[in-house]
Order: C-alpha cells, then structure tokens, then sequence
C-alpha cells in the first residue's frame, strides 16, 4: 500500500481552522495565547498604534509649542502670578498677553512677548481669504475688479473673512511650534550626517500648525474614528491638520514657486504670498465658504490692541474670569489689563509698562502712543451692543527711530500700568 492509499483511508486532513478551534479547547494553551495577547501585543498596540502620525507628532521631536500648555512657560507664569498676588495693591496691572498668528482665529496666551516696529511678535501673519467673484458667499459683498496681473501674481482678488461672517473660525486650533534646543541635540545626535545636514534648517523653523475636527464619509472615516481613539485616546476625534512655516520663501531660489496675489484686509489692498495650494478641500467645508477658499501670508504694520477688563460691555461679563472665552467671543486684544476704571482708557494719550516690583524684572519700560481715533467714538456709546469691541490700539515709542534692530520691547504679565498722559 502506498502512501496515497494510506490518506485515502484515513479520510481527509483538518483545515488549519479547525485546529485553532482543537488548540484553544486545551486549557494550556488558551492561557498561552491570553497572556501573549495581553501581555505583549496590546500594550505594543497602544504604545506604538498602527495608524500614520500627525504632521505635529513629527514637530514634536524638535519643538515645543509657544503658549501655557508648555511646561517652561506654566512654571514661569505660576512664579509671575505668585508674584503678582504678594504685590497685590489694586494698581493696574497686565493680566495677559495674547497673539494671534492667524488673522480672525483663536489665540495663544503667553506669558511674555515682543513688540517691534510693525506689531506684536507672532501676530496676524495669515488670513483666510475667499476669492472674490459675482456670486459672493454672503449677500451685499462687493464686486472686486480683477487687477492687473504680474509675472509672478495671481490676476484675481481676495477679500479676507472674518468670524462674523463665518463664526467656525472661532473654533479652529491654532499652535505656534517653535525649535527646541534640548530637543533639537537629542534628534540630531540619533540621524546620520546626510539627513542631518537636510533638516537642518527644518529644524530651526518656527511653524503655525492649525488643526479642526474632521471625519470623512464611510468605512474611512470609520477607520479615523477607531484610529483617533487608538492614538490619542478615548475623547480624542478624527482631525485634520494644516502646517504653515512662518519664514518667507526665497525668492532666489530657483526650486521654490512663489505665488503672490492682491488680499484686501481690513479695507486696504496689499500683495501677500499665496499659500492657498496648502489648504485641503474639506477645510472650505467645514469653515462653510462657498467662494473658493485661500490663505496668505502678508506683512503689513500691525497696531498692538489692548482691552480694559473692566469696559466689557454686560453680554460678555459671563468670561470675565476666562480670558480665553473672553478673547475668542470678544476682541482680539493682544494685551489685557486689569484695575483700571470703566472706560478710562479711552481718555489716554501715552502710557507705559514697568516691571512689577515683586517679579525682579530686568526688562526696560515699554511706552506706547494711544490711538484714540476709535475709542472717541465708543466714548458716547457706553449703552453699546455686545458686538462693539471696547479695545484701544498702541503704537511703541523706541528712543532710535533710526536704528531697527534696536526697535524692541517687551512686555511680560503682570507688568505695572502707568498712564503718562
């Protein structure tokens, strides 16, 4: 007899299935599988998921975010804060600063920041723009002619939007990242030379990453679901991600396309660097424009805006102790101040910011010039509607007008307020 004959009778061989099923009947090794699968294969599912990472989970080996939620940044503002309460007399005071690198988004709290010539450090760098057309997204919009087109601009307009218009703004997630020196050594010391020399200057960049929910239709967004969860945890939701470098693009550099185009902000028409190509389709969706939806890059002088606490008109009370609400449903201010009367700021010409004596600051007096074109006329609207936005602007004196690099201040929180004139 053959070895043919020999398996014809003893019947046909058992699938591979139903020999899982004969091996997990014998109690041995059930618990050998149920220790290996608990043991070892979750925990290394939950420590390293299966799912592709986050442009901001690469950032985060060489960055740290500019804002409270970094850890240098809290003990700092705990020791500002515990320094301003030993130092506690009433007097005027600041009580938190702010930046808002994209125009009409939210903001990000610090503890001390910059003011040069054109503006707050970090502030309103991009804008969301909607291209202008004969169909605008909101009734009473005006036609905009096209202008006359260059070699390297766009030959349509845009118009900036704001949260008025479309309110989703207010719930974008905007992060400032910037290079972290500790972090930086440790990732370099870990990568070859040649990649090395390639994220040099990567590494070195600063970076506004702007984030917001979003979940696409079908098995796919099923899979973003159990893949959010998976990696961020239980309340985390399927987001997307834009990343925008804050350095300008070298114009010399033959490899890089620059595209320029005319925005119109804040009733005056300038030329920005088109970033539009960076911005994913269900953006436009979810922000809820129906013009085509772009992003810009601009420099223009921006004034720094400050907001009296105690001017809040009633409809916004409910955040007076959430400076966070308070500037997402309120004004963009990028200084608020505290202990002053009601509406007294609108009487002011000059004022400075000295150091609290408690905090042992080394920085200088920051003065500023009061722009009182808009607060005259908020100054016989005290009854005003919860939309009016009861904030002054500032513009810094520097001692040399003639040296740029020397125009610098900076105002950190707590800093005492004096009313020079």
């Amino acid at each position: 007899m053959d070895a043919a004959d020999s398996r014809l009778l003893m019947g046909p061989e058992p699938s591979v299935l139903v020999s899982v099923f004969q091996a997990l009947a014998d109690p041995g090794s059930l618990t050998v599988l149920l220790i290996t699968l608990f043991g070892f294969v979750l925990p290394m599912v939950w420590i390293y998921p299966p799912v592709a990472p986050r442009p901001s989970d690469f950032l985060n080996e060489t960055h740290s975010k500019l804002g409270f939620e970094d850890a240098k940044t809290d003990e700092r503002a705990a020791r500002l804060a515990s320094a301003t309460k030993k130092d506690d007399t009433g007097a005027p005071r600041i009580d938190s600063l702010w930046v808002y690198p994209v125009k009409s988004c939210p903001g990000i709290q610090i503890s001390r920041s910059r003011v040069l010539a054109t503006g707050v450090e970090f502030d309103r760098l991009f804008a969301f723009t909607q291209l202008s057309s004969p169909f605008p997204a909101r009734a009473g919009t005006e036609i905009v002619k096209k202008a006359a087109k260059t070699d390297d601009d766009d030959d349509d307009t845009w118009d900036a939007i704001n949260r008025r218009q479309f309110p989703m703004l207010s719930t974008l997630q905007v992060e400032l990242w910037r290079p972290d020196l500790a972090k930086v050594r440790h990732a370099q010391a870990r990568m070859r030379a040649d990649d090395r020399a390639e994220r040099t200057a990567s590494m070195s960049e600063l970076y506004v990453v702007v984030r917001y929910p979003w979940q696409a239709i079908g098995w796919a967004g099923r899979w973003d679901w159990f893949a959010a969860k998976l990696a961020r945890g239980w309340r985390a939701v399927p987001e997307e991600e834009v990343v925008l470098p804050l350095s300008l693009p070298d114009v010399k550099d033959k490899k890089v396309t620059v595209k320029y185009g005319h925005v119109r902000i804040d009733d005056a028409k300038i030329r920005a660097l088109d970033l539009s190509a960076e911005l994913p389709r269900s953006l436009q969706l979810y922000l809820g424009v129906s013009n085509k939806l772009g992003l810009f890059r601009y420099e223009a002088d921006r004034k720094v805006r400050l907001l009296n606490r105690s001017s809040i008109p009633p409809a916004k009370t409910s955040a007076e102790d959430d400076d966070e609400l308070l500037v997402s449903n309120g004004p963009r201010a990028n200084i608020i101040v505290d202990g002053i009367d009601e509406y007294d700021e609108q009487s002011w010409k000059h004022i400075s910011f000295k150091p609290s004596s408690a905090s042992n600051s080394l920085l200088d007096e920051a003065v500023f010039d009061v722009d009182t074109s808009k607060s005259e006329k908020r100054k016989t609207n005290k009854g005003a509607s919860s939309d009016d936005t009861p904030d002054i602007y500032l513009a810094p004196m520097f001692e040399h007008f003639d040296k740029p690099e020397l125009m610098e201040q900076t105002l950190e929180t707590g800093m005492s307020v004096q009313v020079l004139q």
